[in-house]
């Protein structure tokens, strides 16, 4: 009798996990095919300007997600206002961090940038509504809705895909046409949102901006200076490889880059579906406890990527032949360096999350602040060698050492709690 009741008590409480995981799935996915159709369908070198164009993207998710969603997720935890107040704030704070970039890319494309300036006017446009969407959606974990969630990345992903392959069958798939499907797909799924934010919401959130906002930059901005130097040691490697060889050795490196992040969605999704559970499980307990939930909620993390690195060591050469054309093959070892470097973040996820939950974001730039440094002096030094095998084994090795750092700054925070 009990079994069946167990099994039921098990399914209700990880429910939620596996929705806000099958969205992200989801995206994971859209997000990997249009790469491999613009690698197959359009060449190295439209693959790597789409790449550079990605970047930017995630620059502005990240100075959005410590800025906002974090703070946002952290203080509507506390009920300390009412959270619809919060999410008023939060929403026009994204909106306007949003259009700054936008703004910011315009100026970028206008001065004819390599790599961005044949993106325009697709770039700019969707930028706004990529970085809302993020926000809707982390907005949607924070509140539980996990089922809507789930119904928006989905019905996101299908629209992307079916752009990206109507473009590609009528031969008119480019980095910029690519660029402009994402833009629409995002606004879509935006839409049935807006009437959401009534007026008399917006009046109140006009009000109080200025003090929810600067509690969310006491909290956060110890985490945007982390997120710009995360951003910078990560989306800084498709620019080198710009600089080393051009668009096409920035293709090869979105190309290896696109597999082994197969597994950053699923990352994120964990993260977004986690980090509020983190916060309330270290308020909830002591030291010890805490620090046997992140030590298991890490194992979630680490066996995916684990089971990716050995794939990507054993048979990256051929996966990459087979999905994008055997002018990838070489491209493999590089790979198999970057999957390795990929299990170090995965190893670091629970420890952020965990540092997060202690209120002690600063460690979040000793971690990428470290990551950024390392980057720039070895790309600095290996200016005249910089190649594709380079490149992948400074992410390794980076990665590595910014896990040692973490770890140790969450050994220091426990001792002393």
């Amino acid at each position: 009798m009990g079994s069946p009741a167990l099994i039921r008590g098990l399914v209700v409480r990880t429910s939620g996990m596996f929705q806000v995981l099958g969205g992200q799935a989801a995206v994971s996915l859209a997000n990997f095919l249009s790469i491999l159709a613009l690698g197959v369908w359009s060449g190295q070198e439209e693959l790597g300007a789409y790449a550079l164009g990605i970047s930017c993207f995630l620059l502005g998710v990240s100075l959005a997600d410590t800025l906002v969603a974090t703070p946002y997720t952290y203080f509507s935890s506390r009920a300390e206002r009412d959270g619809r107040d919060l999410e008023a704030v939060a929403t026009l704070a994204s909106l306007a961090l949003a259009v700054a970039g936008a703004l910011a890319l315009s100026a970028a494309c206008a001065f004819e940038v390599p790599g961005l300036s044949r993106l325009w006017p697709a770039l700019p446009f969707a930028y706004v509504l990529f970085l809302m969407r993020e926000w809707m959606r982390r907005c949607l974990v924070a509140n539980g809705a996990v089922r809507r969630l789930l119904a928006v990345d989905c019905a996101g992903a299908l629209l992307q895909l079916a752009g990206i392959v109507a473009l590609g069958i009528m031969d008119q798939l480019t980095a910029r046409s690519a660029m402009m499907v994402v833009g629409l797909a995002s606004m879509a799924v935006l839409l049935p949102a807006v009437p959401q934010l009534s007026g008399n919401r917006l009046s109140v959130a006009r009000r109080q901006g200025a003090a929810v906002l600067a509690g969310f930059f006491e909290y956060g901005r110890w985490l945007f200076l982390g997120g710009i130097c995360h951003v910078g040691s990560v989306q800084l490697y498709p620019w080198l490889a710009l600089i080393a060889g051009g668009e096409r050795l920035a293709g090869l490196y979105a190309a290896c880059a696109a597999l082994v992040n197969l597994l950053g969605p699923l990352f994120v999704g964990l993260t977004n579906y986690f980090r509020p559970r983190f916060m309330a499980a270290w308020h909830a307990g002591d030291a010890r406890s805490f620090v046997r939930y992140v030590a298991l909620r890490s194992c979630v993390f680490v066996a995916p990527a684990i089971s990716v690195m050995v794939l990507a060591v054993f048979t990256g050469g051929d996966v990459l032949a087979r999905l994008y054309g055997a002018e990838f093959r070489d491209a493999g070892e590089a790979l198999a360096w970057m999957s390795g470097g990929m299990c170090a973040v995965a190893a670091g996820a629970a420890i952020q999350l965990g540092l997060l939950a202690m209120r002690a974001p600063v460690t979040n730039l000793y971690y990428h602040g470290v990551s950024l440094v390392l980057l720039v002096a070895a790309a600095v030094w290996l200016r005249e060698r910089l190649d594709l095998l380079i490149l992948g084994q400074l992410y390794g090795a980076i990665n590595v050492i910014g896990l040692s750092v973490l770890g140790m700054n969450f050994v220091l925070r426990i001792r002393r709690s």
